[in-house]
């Protein structure tokens, strides 16, 4: 749906039980041509060893019309927290790196990381390092491919780490690339009192990319219908502010998993104010 000042796009990710061309065919239905390819299966495959093959998938898209303004990469199992040097580091590492291989392959220039995986019996400090060592790395491998990686807030209970504002700014200065954007998750960011101005406000164009659903006390992830965020006044303060990014609406799979067109309906007439 194009507002007056950017553009608010659906995501795949609340189709997880149903197959990709459901929700291909929704999209076109609605009219909406652009998306946030939530890379993950069922509709995509991918792990450390690559990614499965996927002409099929992508000619879906480009015969409906429908442009993937950025990918966002499924956590899994998959940390930027771990030592370079463990199993787990050297998978995750090259999890990513293929995910940035079939963006560049696709023409998309961004790929969003979630921050998931820091422990919380384990130092931060060294968390916190190997985190910065691997996204400076990252962004190496994808600026010689003309790819931007984006990195946000995450809930406490996937990360002990990156749940706010500060934290993000603090490691997106320490990392110090050109190519390394963030996103906001809004739902995250409203259960710690921290408003869309101040993002736009601390981060500026580096704020690229905003995933909006609604939330209450117990989490984010709900319909934009169904919370108790003040969501159209927020995107008011957006378009106020000047945020040119993309905001993504993006669902939670429990709230959806039995009705997902029916909840794209509920989104498009909630903002279209039906």
């Amino acid at each position: 749906m194009r507002d007056a000042d950017f553009e608010i796009v659906n995501t795949n990710e609340h189709y997880f039980r149903f197959p990709l061309d459901a929700f291909v065919e929704k999209q076109k239905e609605l009219g909406e041509s652009r998306i946030v390819f939530w890379a993950s299966v069922p509709h995509l495959w991918a792990d450390q060893y690559g990614v499965e093959p996927h002409e099929e998938i992508f000619t879906k898209f480009s015969e409906a019309g429908i442009i993937i303004e950025a990918m966002a990469a499924r956590p899994y199992n998959y940390t930027l927290f771990m030592d370079s040097n463990s199993l787990v580091g050297i998978h995750s590492m090259a999890y990513y790196q293929g995910l940035i291989d079939l963006a560049a392959e696709q023409a998309v220039s961004l790929v969003a990381i979630e921050l998931w995986g820091a422990l919380r019996d384990k130092d931060r400090g060294e968390q916190y390092r190997n985190c910065c060592r691997a996204l400076k790395e990252l962004c190496e491998y994808a600026g010689q491919k003309g790819i931007s990686l984006a990195v946000g807030n995450v809930s406490y209970s996937h990360s002990a780490m990156m749940n706010t504002l500060p934290e993000i700014k603090g490691l997106l200065d320490e990392v110090n690339c050109e190519n390394l954007l963030a996103v906001m998750d809004y739902g995250t960011a409203w259960q710690r009192r921290e408003t869309v101005e101040k993002w736009i406000e601390t981060l500026g164009h580096k704020l690229c990319l905003i995933y909006l659903s609604n939330a209450r006390s117990s989490g984010g992830g709900y319909p934009l219908g169904q919370g108790c965020c003040a969501i159209k006044r927020d995107l008011e303060k957006l378009r106020k502010a000047g945020f040119s990014g993309v905001i993504a609406l993006r669902m939670s799979q429990d709230f959806c998993q039995q009705a997902p067109a029916s909840v794209d309906e509920e989104n498009w007439d909630y903002l279209k104010g039906k």
